[in-house]
C-alpha cells in the first residue's frame, strides 16, 4: 500500500492488538510473535501511530486486582502524507464509561478550530423539570414588548442562561471535573481501596435509575388500583379506581356520589326556578336521602334498593320537563309562551319534592 498509492490514508478503530508490553497491564503476557506481526503490517503499509492524550489504556476488564486487565486496543494510525496535510493533529483518549472500550477522538487542528468562537446557546431538557423555567421565558419575553423579534429572543436567551447557571450550575465545568477525576483514576496505578471506591460509585449510579423508575411505576399502579366505595347519598356500593374516585370527589365537594345520584344533582340544578350551585343541589339530595332512610321501608324490602328505585323514578319524571325552561324567556312573550310557562310552574319546583 505504501508504494502503490499516493493517497493520504488514515485508519482507526479497535485493532485488537498491542504494539508492546507497555500497552498492557494485568493478565497473561502477550506473545512477541503476535506483536511483531502487528508492527510489520504497520510498517509495510506505511502507517505510524499518532500518539494520544489521556490514559494509555482504551479497554479494560475485571473488577478486582486479581482479574483486572487493561490494554490499548483502539488507536489512530496514518501515513506520513496524511500527517503532512494535518500537522496539528491531536488524539484524545476519553475515560472508559458505559462500555469496556474508551471513546477516542481525533482533532485535525485547523486554524479555524483554534480561533475563539462565539458561545452557542443550547436549551437543556433538564431545565423543563423546574417550574420556574416557563416563568423566566414569559418574563423575559414580556420585557421586550415593542422591540424587534431578534431582540426579544436575545432577552429570553440571556435570562435563561443566567437562571440556569444560578439554578443548576455550569454543566460543562461539572462534566470536565468528573472526566478529569476519572482520567486520574484510570491513568494511575489502581490499588484495592481506589478500585473498591470506584466500583461502589458506579454501582450506586446504576442502581439509582431503576429505583426512580420503580417509584414512578408504583405511583402509577396505586392510582390504577380498584376499591369498593359507598355512595354518600343512596348507599350504592361501586367498584372504581382511586383516580376516578378522586376526580368525582373534586367535583362534588369532597363527597363520593354514584352515577345515578350525580345525574339527580345535575337534574336538580337544571330544574330549579332560581339558579343554584351544585353544592346546594347536592345538599338537597342528601337531606332527601336521609329523610327517606329514616322512614319505614316497604315490608320485606331493602331500603337502599328502594331508595335507588325512587331516584330512578325521579329521573324518569324529569325527562318530561324541558331543562332550563325557566332560565331564559323571550323579551316579549306570546300567549303560547305564557301558557307553556304556567304549565311548567304548575309542576313541582324541585324534582326531589316528588318523594
Amino acid at each position: 500500500m505504501k508504494n502503490s498509492s499516493n493517497i493520504p490514508i488514515l485508519s482507526f478503530g479497535d485493532f485488537n492488538e498491542i504494539l508492546n508490553m507497555t500497552e498492557k497491564r494485568g493478565g497473561v503476557m502477550r506473545g512477541e510473535r503476535q506483536m511483531d506481526a502487528f508492527r510489520e503490517i504497520m510498517d509495510e503499509c506505511g502507517f505510524r501511530g499518532l500518539g494520544y492524550k489521556g490514559s494509555c489504556f482504551t479497554w479494560q476488564r475485571g473488577l478486582s486486582m486479581e482479574t483486572l486487565v487493561q490494554e490499548r486496543l483502539d488507536r489512530f494510525i496514518a501515513m506520513d502524507s496524511w500527517c503532512s496535510l494535518f500537522p496539528r493533529f491531536e488524539v484524545i483518549h476519553f475515560p472508559i464509561c458505559h462500555s469496556d472500550h474508551a471513546a477516542i477522538l481525533l482533532k485535525c487542528g485547523d486554524e479555524f478550530d483554534r480561533e475563539r468562537k462565539e458561545k452557542i446557546f443550547r436549551f437543556e431538557k433538564l431545565w423543563l423539570s423546574n417550574e420556574e423555567c416557563a416563568k423566566v421565558v414569559l418574563e423575559c419575553w414580556a420585557t421586550g414588548v415593542g422591540e424587534p423579534m431578534h431582540a426579544r429572543i436575545a432577552n429570553v436567551v440571556g435570562g435563561l442562561s443566567t437562571w440556569a447557571a444560578r439554578t443548576f450550575g455550569v454543566f460543562k465545568k461539572k462534566i470536565k471535573n468528573a472526566e478529569g477525576r476519572l482520567k486520574e483514576i484510570q491513568g494511575g496505578r489502581l490499588d484495592a481501596v481506589l478500585l473498591e471506591q470506584w466500583f461502589v460509585r458506579k454501582m450506586s449510579a446504576v442502581m439509582s435509575e431503576p429505583m426512580a423508575v420503580t417509584t414512578t411505576q408504583q405511583e402509577s399502579s396505586a392510582q390504577n388500583e380498584v376499591q369498593f366505595i359507598k355512595c354518600e347519598c343512596c348507599g350504592l356500593t361501586e367498584e372504581c379506581t382511586l383516580a376516578y374516585i378522586e376526580r368525582i370527589r373534586q367535583g362534588y365537594m369532597g363527597k363520593w356520589v354514584c352515577g345515578l345520584c350525580s345525574e339527580a344533582v345535575e337534574t336538580e340544578v337544571d330544574r330549579s326556578e332560581k339558579h343554584i350551585s351544585t353544592e346546594e343541589a347536592l345538599n338537597r339530595l342528601l337531606n332527601v336521602c336521609r329523610s327517606f332512610r329514616s322512614s319505614s321501608p316497604p315490608a320485606g324490602g331493602d331500603p337502599t334498593i328502594h331508595l335507588i328505585s325512587a331516584m330512578r323514578h325521579i329521573l324518569r319524571r324529569s325527562l318530561d320537563c324541558p331543562r332550563g325552561g325557566l332560565r331564559s324567556t323571550p323579551a316579549s312573550p306570546t300567549r303560547e309562551a305564557l301558557d307553556q310557562r304556567r304549565a311548567i310552574l304548575s309542576r313541582s319546583e324541585s324534582c326531589f319534592a316528588d318523594l
